[in-house]
């Protein structure tokens, strides 16, 4: 379950980006090898979970919902499940 809400929460972190108007994107970023080859860990890992404006676009759709909101959908059911099958009577 905390794996799921996990990503749950990277997920509308993500859908939260692509909601944003266009003067309100971060500015991007430096491509993630430049960043790993450069920069510690943390400091990557810090700049990727801030988001970027690569972030923002929508690059695929299906039924007019994007990747991230996809993801979402399915790790909301993965909690719901897992938390039915956690509390439910045995």
């Amino acid at each position: 379950m905390c794996a799921a809400g996990a990503g749950a929460a990277i997920a509308g972190r993500h859908v939260w980006l692509q909601h944003l108007p266009p003067d309100k994107v971060p500015d991007c970023g430096p491509g993630l090898d430049w960043m790993l080859d450069t920069l510690p860990l943390n400091a990557v890992l810090r700049k990727v979970f801030t988001g970027s404006g690569e972030c923002a676009k929508v690059d695929w759709t299906f039924l007019s919902l994007s990747m991230p909101e996809w993801t979402l959908i399915w790790f909301a059911v993965f909690v719901a499940g897992a938390a039915w099958y956690g509390f439910r009577r045995a």
